[in-house]
């Protein structure tokens, strides 16, 4: 390579460190000066949501489980085969 091709490829490698330090700075500077929800403390907390989650599922769970019962008696058909 040629000496002006080396020159272009550190300076290239120099600004990418430089970004990327900026970059990482920025990130653990935030993380811990927030004191609010991102949306501005405005929608529900984690635990509200984690809450409705989990009974969200344990709704699916005992539908599954009818489903299965369901199937297991014969009331249900058994389901065709998909084609690709």
């Amino acid at each position: 390579m040629t000496r002006k091709a080396n020159l272009r490829w550190i300076m290239l490698l120099a600004a990418n460190v430089l970004f990327w330090c900026m970059l990482s700075f920025q990130q653990t500077r935030g993380a811990g000066t927030r004191t609010t929800a991102p949306s501005g403390g405005s929608g529900p907390s984690a635990m509200q949501q984690r809450a409705e989650i989990i009974a969200q599922l344990k709704e699916i769970k005992a539908e599954v489980k009818a489903l299965v019962t369901l199937r297991q008696n014969g009331a249900l058909p058994a389901p065709e085969p998909s084609q690709p």
